[in-house]
């Protein structure tokens, strides 16, 4: 239920109701804070004070002040702790003078003055003094001492009594005061005795007022069926309850004629209270739990309907002849025409039940109009004919020649009219919706499947065939001169010439667009034209060559009853426009319609995130933590009945402008930096609101900024510094155990050669060639000679190589033994076996030490004939290589003597840890394996590992 309402300076609507106090800005209603006590929860009035502070009016309970987001109530300012309705405290504000007081009803306890944000008492010097309302410094009530009515000056603590210039004093117990809701400088009592309303204007110099204005009613009203207000442009006015739960509202109580124009209004409950805004709209609240809303369009042409004294405000259609109107009602076969000496009111036939259809002037004299018949009003005489058709559905007629057209809901028949009578013929077979003639004879017929030409009478009809024209339900047929005409249709207006061609007028053109849905078309004048819609009405202005120029909408937002359009009728510079909720009388001028008054747009507030900011100022800095931010808007256009677009946009991020119907825009993740947020609002007209500016800035987290960042890239330099050098460091030991490993090698290759090319072994050979040489056999000792030479070479070239193919290793070690059979004759036999690919890598000159070995030790005795066997094979994923001999074996320490055999033992281990890689070198007698046999067996076991194939050096060639 709502209560009180008031208006602040910035046009938002503040409403005491059951359930607390609200804001309501003509769209969004928003709730005040709330104040958790159960014994006050309905508010009576919300007040806006100065500086954005709202003061609470509870029916029961404390008076409290809401300072922006700050409850300033009893506990802070103890004198609000008054109960009402025990204390019979009360409160006022004037507007206009901006003061606002407290004070107990019977004066005898406090009086207090609202300053700032706390309370100034008052100098008491009143006992007897009833005060009503604020005004100015004046306080307006009743002294039951002297039962007159006066001021209580708050200033000097005085009470003046109101005189009238005939010196009586205004007497309390003859006129009762009536407290408006906002003082204008007036006094209203009203006399019950007398049923009169007397308006007084004060001087407040001399106490004295004067009678401006008095109202006498024709039946008895209660002092409370009277509730005045007045608005902030100062315009006062007053509203009184009827009995059958009308409120009659009257705008100006200075004009003596003010009863006159009364504004009757009706509400399905009781009136409770009433405001009228700053635009003059009026605001209703009634005990059926509604707020009702009437627009000052809506009230000054419910003014103009009255003025032209129509009975029922809901018109079917309309035509006249001049100033004479002529309006058929719903539902109704009465048929009203106004003249200057009153309305005349015509009982039509039963045909006309369902009330005339259509209405129109087809001459200067008669005026036709048709449902179930055709039937015209002759003026002069005040009479009415029919032509009495049978069966038929009028849906449309025109003149033609001597007779009239009429196009029904099954054909198209013509009227000849001779000696005063009617004969009907029928000139097109099918349904159709319009008829129209051209002043060549030619007829046009519209129908719900397209337009129709006959170029007479009887000529056959021809269908209309256009690519923009394809089946379209023909409304209404009006021609702009003799070889165009405009077509009327459900989804928009085309323009037909006499050759044919069919073309669709602009849908937007300047200042208005045409509605798609097209019910009747109407003439204005020769280049003004108007078309009846479910939109409203459109005036449609066209140049010379009729090319539309303009369309002004009138809607519901200029006052209509309803958009839902039936019927037009324009006379000078007045529309009279039926629609299906009354009849609208809208004054044209040539500069077209009134627009609404431009919304007032606010940024009412700013949440960003959980916290919000109330009314924010030009400039918010923001929370660098902030995910979301939501700007809340209220653009103030109570005539647009919440029909308002908004646009808005956030620079630099966007550089067009955002539409939408909601009154705020949302954003995440702004990054830091500098914001301008720019809004405006269209009001249901576009007329265009004032942009709203909000500079918003976002400071940057202590991540984002240069000193951070700056710090960031150095530790990132540092890091990436230390990372440089450690990989320098890592490539520096790279080399350096590269190095290492080319000097270990470098050192194992010669002593590899060392081992292969020992003193005994070359003495041995040179003391063979010797012997070839004495012995003259020249031949042997060349042959000798070069195995000699070819052996050293392979020696060298083997020595320099890290790893070598098994097919080098045999033919190494075969050329090895054969050099050494030239020199042991038949004391020597070796034998190799290979079950290896040739090319299987193996380390190089590891295996020439442990042959010799077994030539040394195997061939000891000179009368025993030596064997040395050789075998290369695989041991599972392993390499194993076997050299067994046939001599007396291995006695204990003598594998240790052999510097071979320890060069070979120390290469292995090199191979191991170099090359990732496990060589296993075994020794053991032949007894141990072979029982029976004699010899020394060496199995040196190579471990397959993919890893170390794959750090092969390259070989030195």
């Amino acid at each position: 239920t709502a209560y009180i309402m008031r208006q602040d300076e910035k046009g938002y609507l503040w409403i005491g109701t059951d359930n607390g106090g609200v804001r309501f800005d003509g769209k969004t209603f928003k709730e005040l804070q709330p104040i958790h006590r159960a014994d006050n929860p309905e508010i009576l009035e919300c007040t806006p004070l100065s500086d954005n502070r709202i003061a609470c009016i509870p029916i029961t309970g404390d008076i409290y002040i809401l300072d922006h987001d700050t409850v300033i109530n009893s506990v802070k300012l103890p004198a609000l702790g008054k109960k009402i309705p025990e204390s019979h405290n009360s409160f006022s504000y004037d507007p206009a003078s901006g003061v606002a007081c407290l004070w107990e009803y019977s004066i005898k306890d406090f009086v207090y003055k609202i300053e700032g944000r706390g309370l100034k008492r008052l100098p008491n010097k009143a006992t007897r003094f009833s005060l009503d309302y604020c005004a100015g410094n004046d306080i307006i009530g009743t002294d039951s001492s002297r039962n007159c009515v006066g001021a209580y000056n708050i200033v000097t603590g005085r009470i003046q009594a109101f005189y009238h210039r005939s010196g009586s004093t205004v007497n309390s117990l003859e006129e009762r005061l009536l407290p408006p809701i906002a003082n204008c400088n007036k006094l209203l009592t009203y006399e019950a005795e007398r049923q009169q309303l007397h308006v007084y204007e004060r001087n407040k110099e001399d106490s004295v007022v004067q009678e401006i204005n008095r109202f006498v009613f024709p039946i008895t009203l209660m002092f409370s069926s009277f509730i005045s207000s007045c608005n902030r442009a100062g315009r006062q006015y007053f509203f009184y309850r009827m009995p059958d739960k009308h409120v009659v509202y009257c705008e100006d109580i200075t004009d003596r004629n003010a009863l006159e124009n009364l504004l009757d209004i009706y509400i399905p409950g009781l009136l409770k209270n009433f405001f009228v805004d700053d635009h003059n709209n009026v605001w209703i609240s009634s005990s059926d739990n509604a707020l009702y809303f009437v627009s000052e369009k809506h009230i000054n042409n419910a003014r103009r309907v009255a003025g032209i004294g129509l009975k029922s405000g809901v018109a079917k259609s309309i035509s006249g002849i001049g100033r004479r109107l002529c309006i058929s009602y719903p539902n109704s076969n009465i048929l009203t025409y106004y003249t200057a000496s009153g309305p005349r009111h015509f009982r039509l036939n039963d045909e006309f039940s369902p009330g005339p259809r259509n209405i129109e002037t087809l001459s200067d004299s008669n005026i036709y109009f048709y449902e179930g018949d055709i039937g015209i009003l002759h003026p002069q005489s005040n009479t009415i004919s029919y032509l009495q058709i049978r069966n038929r559905s009028v849906k449309d007629i025109c003149l033609y020649r001597s007779g009239l057209l009429a196009a029904t809901h099954a054909d198209v028949v013509f009227f000849e009219k001779a000696r005063g009578k009617y004969t009907r013929s029928t000139v097109f077979e099918g349904r159709s919706t319009v008829v129209q003639s051209m002043a060549g004879g030619e007829i046009l017929v519209g129908t719900p499947e397209g337009l129709y030409r006959k170029e007479g009478l009887h000529a056959p009809p021809i269908r209309i065939d256009a690519p923009v024209w394809k089946k379209q339900y023909v409304t209404d047929i009006l021609f702009l001169d003799d070889n165009n005409a405009l077509i009327g249709t459900h989804k928009g207006l085309f323009v037909y010439g006499s050759n044919g061609s069919v073309r669709k007028l602009s849908d937007t053109v300047k200042n208005g667009f045409v509605p798609p849905h097209i019910r009747h078309l109407y003439r204005q004048d020769s280049s003004i034209l108007w078309a009846a819609t479910d939109e409203g009405a459109c005036m449609l202005v066209f140049d010379r060559k009729w090319q539309l120029q303009s369309v002004h909408n009138y809607t519901f937002y200029d006052g209509l009853p309803s958009n839902n359009v039936t019927s037009i009728y324009t006379w000078q510079d007045t529309a009279y426009i039926a629609t299906a909720d009354g009849l609208g009388i809208v004054p044209i001028k040539d500069t077209g319609i009134p627009a609404l008054a431009a919304p007032r747009l606010y940024i009412d507030r700013l949440q960003v995130g959980h916290h919000t900011i109330s009314i924010p100022g030009l400039r918010v800095t923001l929370p660098n933590d902030s995910n979301e931010l939501r700007m809340v808007l209220s653009a103030i256009s109570y005539e647009s009945i919440g029909n308002i677009q908004y646009y808005y946009r956030l620079s630099p991020l966007q550089k067009e402008w955002i539409k939408t119907a909601e009154p705020e825009a949302r954003f995440s993740r702004l990054p830091p930096g500098s914001y301008v947020f720019e809004a405006y609002a269209l009001n249901a007209k576009g007329v265009k609101s004032k942009t709203v500016r909000l500079e918003l800035s976002v400071p940057p987290a202590y991540w984002q900024t240069v000193y951070f960042r700056a710090g960031l890239t150095f530790l990132a330099l540092a890091g990436f510094f230390i990372l440089i050098r450690w990989q320098l460091r890592r490539s520096e030991k790279k080399r350096y155990i590269a190095l290492q490993q080319k000097k270990h090698m470098a050192e194992l290759e010669l002593e590899a050669i060392k081992a292969q090319i020992n003193p005994h072994f070359i003495s041995n050979c040179l003391n063979s060639i010797q012997y070839l040489n004495y012995t003259t056999d020249y031949e042997g000792a060349q042959r000798y000679l070069g195995r000699f030479a070819r052996l050293i070479r392979m020696t060298l070239q083997y020595s320099r190589k890290v790893f070598i193919s098994v097919e080098e290793e045999i033919a190494y070690l075969s050329e090895y033994l054969q050099m050494e059979q030239l020199r042991l004759k038949k004391r020597l036999r070796y034998v190799i076996e290979n079950e290896l690919e040739g090319d299987t890598m193996i380390p190089a000159m590891l295996l020439q030490p442990y042959v010799e070995n077994a030539l040394k030790h195997g061939l000891s005795d000179p009368l025993h004939q030596g064997l040395i066997k050789i075998m290369f094979s695989k041991s599972g994923e392993n390499l194993a290589i076997k050299i067994s001999d046939n001599g007396p074996g291995f006695s204990d320490g003598q594998s240790a003597e052999s510097m071979g055999l320890r060069l070979s033992s120390t290469k292995a281990l090199s191979y191991s840890e170099l090359f990732n890689m496990k060589v296993t070198i075994q020794c053991s007698n032949r007894q141990e394996s072979e029982p029976g046999n004699t010899g020394a067996v060496v199995r040196i076991i190579i471990k397959s590992n993919k890893k170390w194939k794959n750090q092969l050096p390259a070989q030195s060639s």
